[in-house]
């Protein structure tokens, strides 16, 4: 038998590595795993978009939801999906099947029914980035000693499930080459009423010079606003 060079096993590892790895993004695609329940969490008083479900608004397909009693509470004749809201918090049940792209250059979608745990949680969060400032100047060297991030936000609470938000749900990160940055929440009062608040957040670190950095506001159903400061360190 013919034994193989260096040169040809590294080729064949990648060639087998690269296999592997399609078939796993393949295998984690919403739209390729048949009767498998996907999650998906919202806020109370939205909708559900198609990007969110891997569908596309040429798409043609047949929906329904079901609450936690199994009781349909809407379908495809109530029109599109994405123009239904979810008014209350609770777990449902979202059926999709029979896609079809109606696209000639859109992806071909599995025509096996899919299935999402849709969980409707009872606040909603709204960070104002327009009106984000800084105790000083964001440069390296005010990082170092440390400076104050203020940010409004916005707090929808569906009052028969909860009656405050507590802030340390949220999650703020520093993100930027060569930087190495702390968060920490200063200056609020804990838990909160529905209703617009300024958040207080303390940044210290060290950062790179001329690198720029974005801040990700992550709130507790998992979605992120982020701010990308327009200039360099």
């Amino acid at each position: 038998m013919q034994k193989l060079t260096a040169s040809q096993c590294k080729l064949t590892f990648f060639f087998l590595f690269f296999i592997v790895l399609g078939s796993k993004v393949f295998a984690q695609s919403p739209l390729s795993q048949g009767n498998e329940q996907n999650k998906l969490q919202i806020p109370f008083n939205h909708h559900i978009e198609l990007n969110q479900l891997g569908l596309h608004s040429t798409d043609s397909f047949d929906w329904e939801i079901r609450n936690k009693n199994n009781e349909v509470i809407a379908n495809k004749s109530f029109g599109n999906i994405s123009s239904y809201v979810f008014a209350l918090p609770g777990d449902y049940l979202l059926y999709i099947s029979n896609i079809a792209a109606k696209q000639p250059s859109e992806c071909n979608h599995s025509s096996l029914p899919i299935s999402w745990h849709i969980s409707i949680s009872p606040f909603d969060v709204t960070f104002d980035l327009q009106n984000l400032s800084f105790s000083k100047s964001l440069t390296t060297e005010n990082l170092q000693s440390s400076l104050t991030l203020n940010v409004p936000v916005s707090i929808g609470i569906q009052s028969d499930y909860m009656q405050s938000f507590d802030l340390n749900e949220l999650n703020v990160m520093v993100q930027g080459v060569g930087c190495a940055i702390t968060v920490t929440k200063s200056g609020q009062e804990n838990p909160v009423k529905a209703g617009l608040h300024n958040l207080q957040f303390t940044l210290k670190g060290n950062s790179t010079k001329q690198s720029y950095i974005m801040i990700d506001f992550i709130d507790q159903n998992g979605t992120i606003t982020t701010y990308y400061h327009p200039q360099s360190l």
